[in-house]
């Protein structure tokens, strides 16, 4: 179908103006039944509710809008008996990092003595769980990383590719699989199990690959993809594809 982009310049807030042009095209009611729109945050999901039934009462029978985070929508993906929840991952993290020992953490951690200590393994244990996050959004690993050939400082990233490995064994020994992993073996079938006719993005600047990747597979299943940019459509060209900044101009462009 093609991925459209929507300009909606910036003379009066985005939530004002996307709330208008969603009015505009569904109208109201059960209109939005088969629309999921991702929003930035969970505060602007709200806002945007307010501003589409603040002003009629009888509409409050209604179901409002599917508004989710991308974060929140993959993570929903994932809530299944057999995935992690995360506070299983971080546990899975923590145990391996206390039996991987000095050998295996110096490299990463070079100037810690104490890798034994409760409070350090769980604060450890968090922080790769961020770090890991943020790559994996990347359509990355740590693994893939360390196997890439120009890394700046490989003996660290081997380090915590194989504390990596460690992880997932640790949760497959409990019968339980990592959130990311079971995304990318049941890609297909997300795709093909999608509910929605059309997903609109709200003024959504970050979108990482792994939800890119997404996006492009279910536009070529039919469905409707919509991005809505808070800019006017002189600025189309400042804008890549699927509504992202692009790099180096509007770092120079003044506030």
């Amino acid at each position: 179908m093609g991925i459209k982009r929507h300009f909606l310049g910036w003379n009066k807030p985005f939530i004002l103006e996307f709330s208008q042009q969603l009015l505009t095209d569904c109208g109201q009611g059960n209109s939005y039944d088969d629309i999921l729109i991702w929003v930035p945050s969970a505060r602007a999901g709200r806002h945007l509710e307010n501003e589409l039934f603040s002003d009629t009462e009888e509409m409050e029978a209604f179901h409002p809008p599917n508004c989710i985070t991308p974060a929140q929508y993959f993570g929903r993906l994932s809530e299944r008996e057999e995935v992690a929840t995360p506070t299983q991952c971080l546990f899975a993290w923590k145990k391996v990092i206390q039996d991987a020992g000095k050998q295996i953490l110096k490299p990463i951690f070079p100037s810690a003595n104490e890798f034994s200590r409760d409070d350090w393994t769980y604060e450890i244990a968090e922080q790769f769980m961020r770090l890991r996050a943020r790559i994996v959004e990347e359509n990355s690993s740590f693994l893939s990383i360390s196997k890439s050939g120009s890394l700046h400082d490989p003996e660290r990233w081997n380090a915590l590719a194989s504390i990596e490995a460690a992880y997932l064994k640790q949760l497959n020994s409990q019968r339980l699989i990592d959130p990311d992993i079971f995304f990318l073996e049941n890609f297909q079938e997300i795709v093909s199990e999608f509910p929605f006719r059309r997903i609109l993005l709200a003024g959504i600047l970050n979108l990482s690959k792994r939800q890119e990747a997404l996006l492009r597979k279910l536009d070529t299943k039919g469905i409707q993809i919509d991005i809505y940019c808070p800019c006017p459509e002189s600025f189309s060209d400042k804008l890549d594809s699927m509504g992202r900044p692009i790099k180096g101009y509007w770092e120079r462009e003044s506030l």
